[in-house]
């Protein structure tokens, strides 16, 4: 597949650092002009024909067999990212629009209300509390100070009835989308978990919303209806983060954050048998702390009995696995908590205490701790190719269910059957935020395709390659050279030192035998040359005759 991929991208053929180089992707193999038509024996014998008219067929068996490889082939990230400029960044720009609308109309109004409402509320509670509990004199009561701070946020204590009310508004169209896609999706809208956080979100908007107007709490209570307003900032913030998976800017490190986190929310249920079983050991060991045993420490001046100092973070169970739970992540207060008590001797147990402090400190601060920091950051080479994975399957999904309900004469505006890409022109701000795939020439730098480097050092390449012909051709001349010279050497007679030196010969008779053989060569050398002063002279005479 990658092969019939290669052979619908063209390069231009100018240099590729021209800024009029393009590349030209050919998309009839990926969203034919007309559709395949099968017999419904085929469609009976083939599972993966169980739905021939669903649209990009092709990505979405990409997607279920995830063939990462094949999504980040720069065919198919320059045609999604076509599908996402022509009509994928409007529809999710403004549904990302009036979400961040709603989120802030949300915002403002659970701030306005904390401002108002809660705190005004949250001081008359501690007035109360004081007054019923008091153990001084009337004259805090009546104090300037005190009246000051009963009324310093309380000067309008109406809530904003028009803010609620397009709060509401917005929540109910909200809920009526979900229900729409409910609709239309049917069970596979309950497969996703998002789904249940947006309802978690308008849920809760309401609840608050509603108990704005439920001033004598009939139906919604105080407790309630804040606890309310708090999960629902959280969880629209949180959701405004989900929203922008989709970008191309931010959206790959989103879905690397969910990845991550989903790995380590699985290693808590692992683990958490260890912080009970140390949680468990230190509330019994030290639920309180004792007055030490010291007569020196109550002879100090000034002293006086201080009962809160004996309480300790281990005084229950919860507030144990608690304060356990920080110090894993070291948060410890050494001095306070532990090496002070255990100097005055106000530690009930100290010796067993310091033995399971240093094997929390071994086992959980180090062992736990870098083990969760492996499973989180080790493979995040892999964590990045899954999120890649995720984050194309989810563009997929989205064009899918928009190609499905878009009109037809929508989608015949918007077909395209071509692109050309030019890599070297700017690319904007704007223009990186709708690459929600890869920019395609990123992609082919990863396939191994020719991309601006790519290219040049095909070129290089193929240089490389006439050299190391020429240098065959080199090799192959210089060999015939040196047979040729060979040849002569045997014609002429002409022998080597060392080939006429037999082995085991002494020194004095290799001298000897070296003399002589030179003697030989230089005899033979003027015999020559005589004979050739005599071809010349007998040359020369017949010219002249």
């Amino acid at each position: 597949m990658t092969a019939v991929l290669d052979r619908s991208l063209i390069r231009a053929p100018c240099h590729p650092l021209s800024k009029d180089y393009f590349i030209h992707f050919d998309f009839k193999l990926l969203e034919p002009k007309e559709k395949l038509k099968f017999s419904d024996e085929e469609l009976s014998k083939s599972e993966s024909l169980q739905d021939p008219d669903e649209p990009l067929l092709p990505f979405n068996y990409m997607v279920r067999h995830k063939r990462c490889k094949l999504l980040s082939h720069p065919v198919c990230s320059s045609f999604l990212n076509k599908k996402w400029a022509c009509y994928g960044i409007y529809y999710h720009g403004l549904n990302v629009t009036l979400y961040t609308i709603y989120l802030a109309l949300l915002t403002f109004l659970i701030c306005d209300e904390v401002k108002q409402s809660l705190v005004p509320s949250l001081k008359q509670k501690s007035y109360t509390r004081l007054k019923e509990y008091n153990q001084f004199k009337d004259d805090l009561f009546n104090s300037t100070r005190m009246r000051k701070w009963m009324t310093e946020d309380s000067e309008e204590n109406s809530p904003n009835s028009g803010m609620v009310l397009l709060v509401l508004v917005f929540t109910a169209l909200r809920m009526g989308r979900e229900f729409l896609q409910m609709f239309q999706r049917k069970s596979r809208y309950f497969t996703s978990a998002y789904n249940y956080l947006e309802w978690g979100l308008y849920l809760c908007a309401t609840i608050f919303a509603i108990g704005t107007y439920d001033v004598a709490e009939h139906f919604i209570s105080w407790d309630l209806r804040w606890q309310m307003g708090a999960c629902a900032v959280f969880i629209g913030w949180f959701n405004l983060m989900l929203y922008l998976q989709r970008f191309g800017l931010v959206g790959i490190y989103v879905v690397m954050f969910l990845g991550i986190l989903k790995t380590l929310l699985k290693a808590p249920f692992v683990f958490c048998f260890l912080i009970i079983a140390f949680s468990l050991a230190f509330h019994v060991l030290m639920p309180v702390l004792l007055f030490p045993d010291n007569a020196e420490y109550y002879m100090k001046s000034g002293f006086v009995v201080d009962l809160d100092s004996l309480r300790t973070p281990h005084l229950n169970m919860w507030t144990s696995i608690l304060r356990i739970s920080s110090m894993m992540v070291g948060d410890f207060d050494m001095i306070h908590n532990y090496l002070l008590p255990m100097t005055d001797t106000a530690m009930p147990f100290p010796l067993l205490t310091y033995i399971f402090l240093i094997m929390f400190i071994i086992t959980v601060s180090i062992l736990l701790m870098n083990l969760l920091i492996g499973l989180a950051v080790g493979d995040i080479g892999n964590v990045q190719r899954e999120a890649t994975l995720r984050r194309i399957g989810m563009q997929v999904d989205l064009h899918t269910g928009l190609e499905r309900r878009l009109p037809e004469w929508i989608l015949k505006r918007v077909a395209f059957q071509e692109d050309k890409y030019y890599p070297n022109r700017p690319a904007g701000f704007l223009r990186k935020i709708w690459f929600i795939a890869q920019d395609p020439a990123e992609a082919m730098k990863d396939q191994g395709e020719q991309s601006l480097q790519g290219v040049l050092d095909s070129q290089m390449g193929s240089e490389l390659a006439k050299q190391r012909t020429k240098m065959k051709e080199l090799q192959g001349n210089i060999g015939q050279l040196h047979d040729m010279l060979r040849l002569i050497v045997q014609k002429m007679e002409i022998n080597d030192e060392a080939d006429e030196l037999d082995e085991g010969v002494t020194p004095a008779a290799r001298t000897t035998r070296v003399n002589s053989i030179t003697a030989v060569k230089r005899a033979r050398w003027v015999t020559g040359s005589s004979k050739a002063k005599t071809t010349a002279g007998s040359f020369m005479s017949k010219t002249a005759e």
